[in-house]
């Protein structure tokens, strides 16, 4: 049976109206000062079932318990309802209507404001159906009490938390959950479900919310299985039977973890161990650190020692200074007695001052007159040395014109009796042969000159080939000291194969035999290697980098490392110790060789691998990992080497040598300068011997015949120099000789005839006179 809501402000029921469905409990056409045209009181009346105590009783129970309850419902364009709100008791609610009038609809904003899906309002399938139709979102706003011992970050939400759901069509939906003032706190759902935890609102439980259809099944079904899975759904035992199946999935899942840690806890433990090695090695680089500060230390104070070495000549002379102030201060008494003499006599002179001070007053008018005559004497004075100046500078000036005109006047004397009969002749006569002379000495010059580039080039070209030759004979001395040292070592091979190694090799071996080490060193590697055919002796040594590599010893752990590395730097400061120290290469021991078979190339040319034969595993592994040498190939003929790393390159193939020991890679090319007899790998040591005394020999014999052309081309470079500089002599005397005549051809081609040297005379003459009549004039009025 149904009951109409009360309006707001009366007291009297109105009858239901009849409403179409969808369109909710909104009613256009009341007044507008109503913010909700409906409003369901959910408040029950229990005048007729309770007493006024048992509402005071049920009023003080209520109160203890507020935070949590649902204190209204707001749905905006939701489902039938346009604008509709639910204000809710705080105890039990009853909301009644027809069937069609919206009722469902609020229980399923209830589950969909407080985050719950569509699936579980079995009203729909997309939260975006329950949106009215015509409109594009819907809201939902929900209000939680926050009263009491219970409640939620009262500091934070304060009384009232707002609940507030937003449904778009475009399926964006948002979250806003606000504190009693209204304000935004978070638009997470997590925090929703945060809060729905602390107050256990389980929306989902059926328990808890139980929908129509829910219920109808749950009355009509007499299925056991059916209520019993109802029974484990409301009692969340479903969920907990889901978490127990999962637990036990994780449980084998951390069980297979735990056996594949406890499988890799052996290669860890090993890895413990290394790293503890790391760390004492740490430790004593540590304590060189000490002993480097301590060793600074003392070198600071070597410092010091130094500078006061340095300081020694200086504080001697500071010595000798000191010694010198007794004279100083004898002086300075000397000084001080004649002070007291000079202030005696200043005292005098004061008194003196006095004196003559009252005599100024006295003598006043006749300053006055005498500082008038003094300032026009100074004027005088001035005005007099500037005429004085002036007048010297015109003497001197007269002075140096007619010293010009008594040069003139000689000259033209001289010309005049230079001009005689026949002069012109003889003058003409000289010219000439001075002429003929210019040119010999200008051919003179130019055959010099030639002589000298001629000498400058050979010279050139002579020490040119003095420069390449010594070049030569330094590295040919070079090869010979190679050759002698190879011979050497070859030699002391024949003793023990060690010392091919270098001569200090041996007394190392014994060295390190005597050593104790938690695991054999092995080394030197080059006397684990023999070959299957000496024919690629060379070619192997290259390939598995040479003398650094073979001279290397093999270490298993970092302290035995230590160990070996102490005992090389002992032996190598010894005398026979020259050379470069050999590598030591630390590796863990194995049983067995690398499984390297993936890695040869799949080819019919053998590789540096299949060539040797290594007696010990460590050296093969030690081999395989810094060289690869089951990786490169040995070809017989340059030309074949390259068709194939060119264009038919293997896989697994990353280089490939050839019997002249050079390396080719695909695109490059790279030639060996070593001798084909030279190396570590040689089993015929005699005839090794002596095909290198035949090479050294023939060098020593290329050397002498180059020292020869050395000293002859020094002997010629010596000859060519002093030509060279006896040319240049030549060409300065033939410039100064041709100088000098030019001299002599413009002279005697400015000695021209004059007309009448008589007047010039007489013209110079009459100057002179005038010049030192004015001269006479300028002394007199200089003297005056």
């Amino acid at each position: 049976m149904s009951t109409p809501a009360k309006r707001r402000g009366s007291g009297d029921e109105s009858p239901p109206r009849k409403r179409a469905r969808g369109e909710g409990w909104y009613a256009e056409e009341e007044e507008e000062e109503e913010i909700y045209d409906d409003e369901i009181s959910c408040t029950p009346d229990f005048s007729q079932i309770c007493t006024q105590d048992d509402d005071q009783a049920v009023a003080a129970l209520a109160a203890d318990y507020d935070a949590g309850i649902l204190e209204s419902l707001e749905l905006v364009n939701f489902m039938c309802h346009k604008k509709l709100r639910v204000p809710l008791n705080r105890n039990v609610n009853f909301i009644l209507g027809r069937n069609g009038s919206g009722k469902s609809a609020i229980m399923t904003a209830i589950v969909v404001g407080l985050g719950g899906l569509a699936s579980i309002t079995q009203r729909g399938s997309s939260l975006k159906e329950f949106i009215r139709s015509g409109s594009h979102k819907a809201v939902l706003k929900v209000r939680l009490l926050n009263e009491g011992p219970d409640s939620y970050q009262p500091g934070t939400y304060g009384s009232i938390i707002h609940v507030e759901r937003t449904l778009k069509t475009d399926g964006v939906h948002s979250y806003a959950i606000k504190n009693s003032s209204g304000a935004l706190v978070t638009t997470k759902k997590e925090d929703l479900v945060g809060i729905l935890d602390h107050y256990n609102i389980q929306i989902d439980n059926p328990v808890s919310i139980l929908n129509q259809d829910t219920s109808r099944n749950f009355l009509h079904s007499s299925n056991p299985m059916k209520k019993y899975k109802l029974f484990m759904k409301a009692t969340h035992l479903e969920q907990v039977v889901n978490l127990y199946e999962q637990s036990k999935e994780n449980q084998v899942a951390v069980k297979d973890i735990i056996k594949k840690k406890e499988e890799e806890l052996p290669h860890v433990e090993q890895r413990a161990k290394h790293l503890e090695e790391q760390v004492k090695d740490f430790e004593r680089v540590g304590n060189l650190e000490k002993k480097l500060t301590e060793l600074e230390k003392e070198l600071e104070w070597a410092i010091v020692y130094e500078i006061e070495k340095e300081v020694l000549p200086i504080q001697s002379d500071i010595n000798k200074e000191k010694g010198r102030i007794p004279r100083n201060e004898e002086r300075l008494e000397s000084c001080a007695d004649k002070l007291k003499a000079v202030k005696k006599e200043f005292k005098d002179l004061d008194k003196k001052l006095a004196e003559a001070t009252k005599e100024v007053g006295q003598a006043n008018q006749r300053k006055i007159a005498i500082t008038a005559e003094k300032r026009a004497r100074v004027k005088a004075f001035r005005e007099l040395n500037t005429a004085i100046g002036r007048v010297s500078r015109q003497i001197s000036s007269k002075k140096d014109e007619k010293k010009a005109l008594e040069k003139r006047r000689e000259d033209c004397i001289a010309s005049s009796q230079r001009n005689k009969d026949g002069e012109k002749e003889e003058r003409e006569g000289r010219l000439a042969g001075l002429e003929q002379q210019l040119c010999r000495v200008q051919e003179g010059i130019q055959r010099s000159e030639e002589a000298r580039a001629g000498s400058e080039q050979s010279l050139k070209a002579a020490l040119d080939e003095l420069e390449k030759l010594r070049d030569e004979i330094t590295r040919r001395r070079s090869d010979i000291e190679d050759a002698e040292r190879d011979l050497q070592r070859l030699r002391s091979s024949r003793r023990n194969r060690l010392e091919a190694f270098g001569a200090w090799m041996p007394h190392l071996v014994s060295e390190l035999a005597k050593q104790r080490f938690r695991r054999p060193v092995k080394g030197p590697i080059g006397s684990k290697v023999k070959l299957r055919d000496q024919r690629w002796a060379l070619s192997v040594e290259e390939a598995l980098g040479g003398w650094k590599t073979f001279s290397a010893f093999i270490c298993d752990n970092h302290e035995d490392e230590a160990t070996c590395k102490r005992v090389i730097r002992q032996v190598m400061r010894q005398p026979n110790g020259r050379g470069f120290p050999p590598d030591v290469i630390t590796i863990p021991y194995s049983q067995a060789v690398y499984d390297c078979s993936r890695n040869v190339p799949d080819c019919r040319y053998p590789t540096v691998m299949q060539m040797v034969d290594i007696e010990d595993v460590d050296v093969t592994n030690v081999l395989i990992d810094t060289c690869g040498m089951e990786s490169v190939l040995l070809i017989e003929k340059n030309s074949e080497a390259r068709r194939v790393m060119d264009h038919q390159r293997p896989t697994k193939a990353n280089r490939a040598y050839t019997l002249e020991g050079d390396q080719v890679q695909q695109g490059r090319f790279y030639s060996c300068k070593k001798d084909r007899s030279s190396g570590v790998l040689q089993a015929n040591v005699e005839g090794d011997i002596k095909n290198r005394e035949g090479v050294a020999n023939s060098k020593r014999q290329e050397l002498r015949d180059m020292e020869q052309r050395k000293d002859q081309l020094c002997g010629d470079s010596a000859n060519l120099k002093r030509c060279k500089m006896e040319a240049h002599r030549k060409v300065i005397q033939g410039q100064e000789q041709k100088n000098k005549i030019n001299s002599d051809i413009s002279e005697l081609k400015n000695i021209e005839e004059e007309a009448d040297p008589q007047d010039d005379i007489a013209t110079y003459d009459a100057e002179i006179d005038d010049c030192s009549a004015a001269l006479r004039e300028l002394e007199d009025k200089m003297e005056g």
